[in-house]
């Protein structure tokens, strides 16, 4: 190895005449002078030696003297001008296969050190630990490890006549657990991410998404500010709780569009106030319509819904042949207010007008006996006496040849309350396929809502069913997110017949 040291001005005072005297390192340990060379810099004057037979990653800085020597005669030795210094340590060429969760080591060659060839060690003589511990037979598999995420302390040892030297710890590495995460549904106020991990013999009992109360693997984010950058970061644990790496990525919402529209006057004191949007439909807590008689006076402010793209809120307690303003509004979570344009209307004219009544999509997670569902109830002239759900299975293949029904007879009913209204099934049967649509219920009758279709867990989607096709008449056409059509439509379809059987065709 060269070692290097500067000898300034007067420490010592270097004679005159260097060309009689010897400079150089002196090894305390081996009693062994060894000579050097100078070099002037800005610095001073640089001497330079190398040194031999040193043991790999050692400190030698307390065992090497700098020396003068003229004749054979040590003049001046001392250690206060020489660099301190370690020797590199051995290094392994490591070998291995692994998992995500066991790295197996199948020879003690497999970690073969490399070596810069200042070190020779004995070639007769290398021991492999793991974790302190000789490993005696191969090959030899070391188990519940966590990826990349942690380090695996195998290591050699060495022997240089009677001295022992050990390698530095090798942090082998098992194959690693990669998170990713992408939005998969994005809108001006909010953003749903999926998270995913490459799949091996590693279990993850759950995720964390940092600063958001879930565990699961989709995140959804309400709230947000249109046309903003929003930070995400995520990690997940195994099954014995240890945590992989985080991964963060950045998501942007798109721009907003609120404009507000002419309202429907359902009486003389009551309006409904609209405005096309893209605002997503389960910010409900954030949106409504301000409203007042003129410039000077104060903005009265009332929540409102959206339903495929349409922010409706009924507003009463108006004066009757009253002229107001109003204008639609959205309200971030951090505060800040986004407006539609104001429009002037007239609550001289109105006319009867039904509840408006229909049926989300079935987005929550539907297990073998639950479902989530959602509704959107709005009054028109009359008041609603009740409104909720009603569901039931559809018919089965083996039920007496009828025109179909929606729902049966005597189907479940869930009561529900507001404007957006939900509710949770239960005691619903494994993998049978429902039909479901809200009602509402004023005193000239019972307006009903869209029918969706969902189906539980237990099988994979809706069963093939085998039938006599001639004698069948295909009554109803349903999407993968129960949206029903009369025809059918590009893509999956799931077509119910006139006998209640249900099948699902795909059309290019």
């Amino acid at each position: 190895m060269v070692i290097r040291g500067n000898l300034s001005e007067g420490n010592p005072t270097l004679p005159e005449d260097t060309d009689e005297y010897t400079f150089g390192f002196y090894r305390n340990d081996i009693d062994k002078y060894y000579a050097g060379t100078f070099e002037s810099t800005d610095s001073g004057k640089i001497l330079t030696t190398e040194i031999g037979d040193l043991l790999p990653n050692k400190s030698y800085s307390s065992d090497i003297s700098f020396f003068i020597e003229k004749k054979s005669k040590t003049l001046y030795r001392s250690t206060q001008n020489t660099d301190s210094f370690v020797t590199n340590p051995i290094k392994l060429y490591q070998s291995y296969s692994a998992t995500q969760t066991t790295l197996t080591i199948k020879s003690s060659d497999d970690y073969a050190p490399i070596l810069d060839g200042t070190f020779e060690p004995d070639a007769d003589f290398s021991e492999l630990y793991f974790d302190d511990k000789k490993i005696e037979t191969f090959p030899y598999t070391i188990e519940n490890l966590h990826g990349a995420d942690e380090y695996i302390p195998v290591y050699k040892v060495f022997k240089k006549g009677d001295q022992t030297i050990r390698s530095n710890t090798c942090f082998s590495c098992c194959r690693s657990i990669h998170l990713n995460q992408q939005a998969i549904e994005t809108s001006p106020t909010s953003i749903t991410i999926q998270a995913s991990y490459t799949k091996g013999d590693a279990n993850i009992s759950r995720f964390e998404w940092e600063g958001y109360d879930e565990t699961s693997d989709k995140l959804v984010l309400t709230g947000l500010d249109p046309g903003c950058i929003t930070s995400v970061k995520i990690r997940a644990f195994y099954d014995d709780g240890y945590p992989t790496d985080s991964y963060i990525k950045n998501y942007q919402t798109s721009a907003l569009e609120l404009k507000t529209v002419k309202p429907r006057n359902v009486s003389a004191t009551a309006s409904v106030f609209s405005a096309n949007t893209n605002i997503d439909d389960r910010e409900s807590s954030r949106i409504g319509f301000q409203w007042c008689e003129s410039v000077d006076q104060a903005v009265n402010e009332g929540k409102a819904a959206i339903y495929d793209g349409l922010m409706e809120a009924r507003i009463s307690d108006l004066r009757p042949s009253t002229e107001y303003r109003v204008r639609a509004f959205y309200k971030s979570d951090s505060g800040t207010y986004y407006y539609g344009g104001w429009l002037t209307f007239d609550m001289s004219e109105f006319s009867y007008t039904e509840p408006t009544v229909h049926t989300y999509s079935i987005d929550a997670v539907v297990s073998d006996n639950t479902a989530e569902v959602r509704g959107y109830i709005m009054a028109g002239t009359d008041d609603i006496i009740r409104q909720g759900f009603e569901y039931s299975p559809l018919a089965s293949q083996s039920a007496p040849k009828r025109k179909y029904v929606a729902l049966s007879q005597t189907p479940s009913v869930v009561f529900a309350t507001g404007q957006v209204m939900t509710a949770t099934l239960t005691d619903l049967q494994p993998a049978t396929t429902y039909v479901i649509r809200t009602f509402a219920e004023t005193k000239t009758g019972i307006i009903y809502g869209d029918e969706r279709i969902f189906t539980t867990c237990g099988v994979d989607g809706v069963g093939e069913i085998t039938a006599n096709d001639s004698e069948r008449i295909a009554v109803a056409y349903y999407d993968l997110w129960g949206r029903r059509y009369d025809k059918p439509q590009r893509g999956v379809n799931i077509i119910v017949y006139d006998d209640g059987s249900v099948e699902k065709s795909v059309i290019k």
